[in-house]
């Protein structure tokens, strides 16, 4: 498996400071903001999926940030209960519009379980492009939010993915968010046969799905 290209770059304010990386991808690429999964359940930027991810994007010379949320070392900080880590997704998408060589308006979230309920919580005020959201939870644990408050509230396109077998988050969160994103100009959704929670032998098809709804919406 190849190295992935990836600089360390640090951005925040007002004494959260978050660590990420980046890779830079052509001049005018789009920009993927990648959202990790529950920090209380050991959730970091260095999931496999979302290393996966950034090494199918690089492939096409995409600008990909991934990042560690408030709390989650070497990011400062302490847990949000939700509304903090949102805050700290749209900063992200502010830092990955800010790079020279990213096309502003091109801006893709992805992410998985917690995360993937963040990057659809995000996706109207982040005036994202496209959404790609894996396993995401209706109601995250350990917060105060609905997803499909926020789901109902989406333009622009959103592809779910969730496995079968998902034994953590049942497969019928992505269908009940599914049904919410009435305004969406398109959705899809992925339900992966055999599929756990981890992905289990099967995250080849989640970064397959996901490129390919990207290649065509992104």
């Amino acid at each position: 498996m190849s190295a992935l290209m990836e600089e360390q770059i640090r951005f925040g304010e007002k004494g959260v400071y978050l660590n990420g990386l980046l890779h830079r991808g052509r001049n005018n690429s789009p920009g993927i903001v990648l959202c990790h999964p529950h920090p209380n359940l050991g959730g970091t930027m260095d999931f496999y999926l979302l290393q996966d991810l950034v090494r199918e994007f690089s492939k096409e010379r995409i600008t990909t940030l991934r990042f560690n949320y408030r709390g989650v070392p070497p990011s400062t900080g302490t847990y949000g209960g939700g509304s903090g880590e949102l805050e700290d997704v749209l900063k992200a998408v502010e830092f990955i519009r800010s790079q020279q060589n990213v096309n502003r308006e091109r801006i893709a979230l992805v992410g998985y379980s917690f995360g993937g309920s963040l990057a659809l919580m995000v996706a109207e005020k982040a005036k994202a492009k496209v959404v790609v959201s894996i396993s995401p939870q209706v109601n995250p644990s350990e917060t105060r939010l609905d997803t499909l408050e926020y789901a109902r509230r989406i333009t622009c396109p959103v592809l779910l993915i969730h496995g079968k077998s998902d034994e953590t988050v049942p497969y019928s969160d992505s269908e009940r968010i599914y049904e919410a994103l009435e305004k969406s100009v398109e959705k899809d959704i992925e339900l992966v046969d055999g599929a756990n929670h981890m992905y289990s032998g099967k995250g080849k098809m989640v970064v397959f799905f996901a490129s390919t709804f990207l290649e065509a919406y992104l």
